[in-house]
């Protein structure tokens, strides 16, 4: 409907300006309105509310979050559950369903608040995925609980210094050490002078 619509619009006002001018006008009306007709992606109403968590959002959050919110904990923030994103971290709820503009979640990965931008140290998040977590959360971010999340990073086992390690020399403490002795004693005007060939 709507892309009839431009269509219809579109007839209208090449046959206005062919009225009044030749051939490149109306080329030039052509190809400017064309971008107007763009076939977007169906709505997130259309799609099932699971789906698109499971297909769009939990890869986002997978691959670009869970690095730093789950186990660690950054900023106080987990995202491995609805719940945790409602609670939120340090800086108050990670989302407000149903209302994207003022979810923190989406200030953050759009890079439009005032002082956070996410993924921390990486590149911005694809508009994209950007639009995809708009979607989510004005849709009231639906959660698919019974999905799997993939495992958290393993921990990784505390970095202990054996004695035979300690003994390597530079963990010796250091010392200053005796001068060497020099063939020609009238060289040296310092101590490291005895330290190159004279």
């Amino acid at each position: 409907m709507w892309l009839s619509y431009n269509l219809a619009v579109l007839v209208l006002r090449v046959q206005e300006v062919e009225a009044v001018s030749g051939r490149f006008i109306h080329a030039v009306i052509l190809v400017t309105l064309l971008p107007s007709l763009s076939f977007a992606r169906p709505t997130s109403a259309a799609v099932d509310p699971q789906d698109f968590f499971e297909n769009r959002i939990r890869p986002v959050l997978v691959n670009r979050c869970f690095a730093c919110h789950t186990d660690l904990k950054s900023g106080g923030l987990q995202l491995d559950s609805r719940e945790r994103l409602l609670k939120g971290g340090n800086s108050g709820p990670a989302i407000v369903p149903g209302d994207p503009d003022q979810s923190l979640l989406i200030q953050v990965v759009s890079w439009t608040h005032a002082r956070l931008r996410m993924p921390m140290g990486g590149e911005k998040l694809k508009e994209q995925e950007i639009a995809d977590l708009r979607a989510w959360v004005k849709m009231g971010a639906p959660w698919a609980e019974n999905g799997n999340l993939p495992p958290a990073a393993p921990k990784t086992k505390e970095f202990v210094v054996t004695p035979e390690q300690r003994s390597f020399w530079s963990f010796q403490p250091s010392h200053k050490p005796s001068l060497p002795e020099v063939r020609n004693k009238a060289w040296p005007k310092s101590p490291i002078d005895h330290f190159s060939p004279g």
